[in-house]
């Protein structure tokens, strides 16, 4: 009765000890899978972080060149707006010139035609009317 009661715990005891190996050898294993695991997380989680970094510096970037696409379209039209001005200014000049050198024109002819005896026409007094009155037209434009 005793050795079979021996032969019982003995077979308890290495089937226990088999278990509780068993259990550790799995445990341990679970366990380095899991610190695999966290590591891989951890790594992954400074890459998301860096990628977030440069995400956010990319939209600076991008928030930063739409502000200077702005102004640079603000200082377009200003520009072109000063040039249109510039344009008109130099049409009514043009044309101030021309009446001016209408008008000296005119005096010569009526000078050659006072030394010719003749006198003034009709039709070049009223073309240098008609001049001055589309000066005065585009001054008041």
């Amino acid at each position: 009765y005793f050795i079979r009661l021996n032969m019982i715990t003995r077979d308890l005891w290495s089937g226990t000890i088999e278990l509780f190996k068993e259990y550790y050898i799995t445990s341990e294993e679970y366990q380095q899978e899991l610190e695999r695991e966290i590591w891989d997380l951890k790594n992954t989680v400074k890459d998301l972080q860096k990628s977030c970094s440069e995400v956010s510096f990319l939209k600076f970037q991008v928030y930063s060149t739409s502000r200077e696409n702005t102004n640079l379209s603000a200082l377009v039209e200003q520009k072109t707006s000063q040039i249109q001005t510039l344009k008109e200014k130099n049409q009514i000049l043009e044309m101030a010139l021309l009446d001016i050198l209408g008008q000296k024109s005119l005096k010569n002819e009526s000078r050659k035609r006072k030394l010719e005896g003749n006198s003034f026409t009709q039709s070049k007094y009223l073309r240098a009317l008609s001049s001055r009155s589309v000066f005065r037209r585009v001054i008041n434009f």
